[in-house]
């Protein structure tokens, strides 16, 4: 008995101590997705700001990443903003920022 507890608190303290080492992708933000220069890699991309929240192909050279925001604007509602990379043959060749009219109320009811 004296084993198992012995083992399960190590456990505990490898898992704690395993969540602080845990890398979380960076929120892209509008600050971050001005920065964003057309022409740019979309592998480079994804490096910096992680697999994007949708990815859509188009045709066989132009697909679309969408990376979402989401900011609380008050208690239980949130505003989304999609930011939209247009990407052809591996380069961004157009972004565009959309702002969802009205907040998102995340209360089931």
């Amino acid at each position: 008995m004296r084993k198992l507890i012995t083992y399960l608190t190590a456990l505990l303290v490898f898992i704690l101590l395993g969540g602080c080492s845990l890398k979380f992708a960076p929120v892209m933000t509008e600050e971050k997705f001005e920065a964003v220069p057309l022409g740019m890699d979309i592998n480079d991309l994804e490096a910096e700001y992680g697999m994007p929240f949708d990815r859509c192909v188009v045709d066989m050279e132009t697909e679309e990443y969408r990376y979402i925001q989401k900011v609380e604007v008050s208690p239980g509602c949130t505003q989304q903003v999609d930011y939209v990379f247009k990407v052809e043959l591996g380069k961004i060749t157009d972004k565009k920022a959309h702002h969802h009219k009205g907040p998102i109320s995340l209360r089931y009811e």
